[in-house]
């Protein structure tokens, strides 16, 4: 802890509760890991803007964690910052640094949710004198899983119904045989066009000579329908 005690400043005379804090980094630490905890950067790119940054008297510190399994390889990072009044008074700020939550974009539901974090029915209860900056971080994670949850769900419909689209719209393809079948297909013709009782009245398939590319043969097949419903009778 003596490099965050270091970038905190030993000798603050405006956070004359700063044992305090310091114990509950060591307590979050053992916790989350050495790593986990981080003095605040201001200057590092691409984190958004710090609400309340102006306030000098304040202390800050990043939170950086991965998400829990199965979504361990998704991490986020949060900054938090304790008030001159944390935690007599005041409970501590949480603020969302990642722009992204695995491959999806925080938005401002979410950013939104993690900087009410003490101060909405939904987020945490503060008690007077009592610190409780990881009853945050947990209620943070909660809630950043289950949005990053959603989102994975909402993208998989997504694609099934994109899949079940195609499928249903697909026009008729090329079928690819063999080269022994194209032979056999031209010497005896489609087995369909000699079956007239599966075809609409009037209805007549021509076939193409099979074109030989290699090991794969390609026929031409083409009707003439007089309504979108013999489409699917073909």
């Amino acid at each position: 802890m003596d490099d965050l005690s270091t970038f905190f400043g030993a000798d603050r005379p405006d956070r004359p509760d700063l044992d305090v804090i310091l114990s509950e980094l060591d307590v979050l630490r053992s916790i989350y890991g050495d790593e986990a905890i981080r003095p605040w950067r201001p200057s590092e790119e691409g984190q958004p803007p710090v609400v309340n940054a102006a306030a000098s008297s304040t202390v800050r510190y990043e939170v950086h964690l991965s998400l829990p399994s199965p979504h361990e390889d998704v991490s986020l990072g949060v900054l938090v910052s304790l008030p001159p009044t944390y935690p007599a008074e005041s409970p501590p700020q949480m603020q969302l640094l990642s722009r992204y939550v695995g491959a999806f974009g925080v938005d401002s539901e979410l950013f939104g949710s993690v900087l009410r974090t003490f101060v909405s029915a939904n987020g945490v209860d503060f008690t007077p004198d009592t610190v409780c900056v990881f009853d945050g971080m947990e209620s943070i994670m909660e809630r950043c899983v289950k949005w990053y949850e959603d989102r994975l769900s909402a993208q998989t419909a997504g694609e099934l119904l994109r899949e079940d689209a195609r499928e249903r719209h697909t026009p008729l393809s090329h079928k690819i045989e063999s080269p022994h079948d194209a032979e056999d297909s031209a010497e005896t013709g489609d087995r369909s066009t000699n079956v007239p009782a599966v075809l609409p009245e009037g209805i007549e398939i021509f076939q193409a000579e099979p074109i030989i590319d290699r090991k794969s043969a390609f026929v031409g097949r083409a009707c003439r329908i007089s309504d979108p419903s013999q489409f699917w009778l073909i």
